[in-house]
């Protein structure tokens, strides 16, 4: 008896929107995600009406792949505001937010507010983890961003690496010289290197700080007495 060829089914993409997974989470480049199913619509082209059925796939596909991101986004943002309201349960809530919807603006604000408590709590490591996080994962052109690598230098002078540390400390100040706590920073890191033994960076922040208009008078006197302190 001739044995009939059956043609394999294949499922289509549902168009429901749905939770995305953290790894669906972490690629935020809509072209990887047009490009795959660009490719599964052209490899099944006889069965969904040629080339028509394909783009419309893309189409269905590519409109999942964007209500879903902007349905995880609104979850994440719901449940960071629901941490933010009450302190005592938060930081669950925001382990939660960073690790089931990495990549949304939330989890970086909740990576952020763990570091923050970390360290208030003396927990070094784990503030360095977070803080870590949110530099290499989000936006740092901000003042989350300037927050998180004072916060990191923090850490660092607290282990020692003075060195490490003031490099921190300068880029933080660096993002945003308007920002209030912008001189705090640049004068720490003065102080960092200093401590590290780079007395040539420590003077050169020092004397930038002496010599700006801008410089508040008590972070001026405190420039002049490190430069003191250097021999000069």
């Amino acid at each position: 008896m001739a044995m009939v060829a059956t043609k394999k089914k294949t499922s289509r993409p549902s168009a429901k929107p749905k939770k995305m997974t953290r790894d669906e989470l972490r690629h935020d480049e809509f072209i990887d995600h047009v490009v795959d199913y660009w490719e599964w619509a052209r490899k099944n082209a006889t069965m969904v009406g040629g080339v028509v059925g394909a783009l419309l796939l893309l189409v269905v596909g590519s409109t999942w792949w964007v209500n879903a991101r902007e349905d995880a986004k609104i979850e994440a943002s719901n449940m960071l505001a629901t941490a933010q309201l009450n302190a005592a349960t938060a930081t669950p809530l925001y382990d939660e937010i960073v690790s089931e919807y990495d990549g949304t603006p939330a989890a970086g604000k909740a990576a952020f507010m763990l570091a923050k408590k970390y360290l208030e709590d003396g927990d070094v490591v784990q503030a360095k983890t977070y803080f870590k996080k949110y530099i290499n994962g989000y936006d740092t052109d901000n003042f989350l961003g300037q927050g998180a690598m004072a916060g990191l230098a923090d850490c660092l002078v607290r282990e020692g690496n003075n060195a490490e540390a003031a490099g921190y400390y300068e880029k933080a100040a660096k993002i945003n010289m308007g920002h209030p706590q912008a001189e705090a920073y640049l004068y720490s890191a003065a102080a960092a290197y200093q401590a590290a033994g780079n007395s040539e960076k420590a003077r050169a922040i020092a004397q930038s700080m002496i010599d700006s208009k801008d410089t508040d008078q008590t972070f001026r006197g405190r420039a002049e007495i490190l430069l003191k302190d250097l021999g000069e």
